[in-house]
């Protein structure tokens, strides 16, 4: 499944980075009030083709703090969020060994209880669909 996409195939990562986050083309993006969406993404996400690993928490005022782990933590240097066109996205930017520059950016489905998105390397800049289902808690 590809999450984003226009009438001519899927919308390249540095097109919907741009619209949803306005970077770079001189509209700064308003902050948004606390969005429901917002504290429904936290918990603990797993991404549906890897062992890899979110932890969301936050959400008031719209700052979402964020750990990702691919076996061992993987250092997080930000992340931001955005609503837009009715859904809620978040951008997570990693600085790492082995993970300069790579990003993902997600948006929150509420009715799969999802998250979808493209994960960018920063070492090659291929873009890859991906996905993260909640962790159900254990018992």
């Amino acid at each position: 499944m590809k999450p984003y996409a226009s009438r001519s195939g899927t919308v390249s990562f540095s097109v919907l980075f741009l619209l949803v986050f306005n970077l770079d083309c001189g509209l700064a993006a308003q902050p948004s009030p606390v969005h429901l969406d917002l504290l429904a993404m936290q918990g603990t996400w797993v991404r549906e083709d890897a062992p890899y690993r979110l932890e969301i928490s936050g959400g008031a005022g719209g700052v979402m703090r964020v750990k990702y782990f691919n076996r061992k933590y993987i250092n997080v240097e930000e992340t931001d969020t955005a609503a837009r066109g009715g859904f809620q996205y978040i951008l997570i930017r990693l600085k790492d060994v082995n993970y300069p520059g790579s990003i993902y950016l997600l948006r929150y489905d509420r009715k799969q209880d999802k998250l979808f998105g493209i994960y960018t390397p920063g070492t090659t800049g291929q873009e890859f669909n991906v996905s993260f289902a909640r962790k159900k808690p254990a018992g």
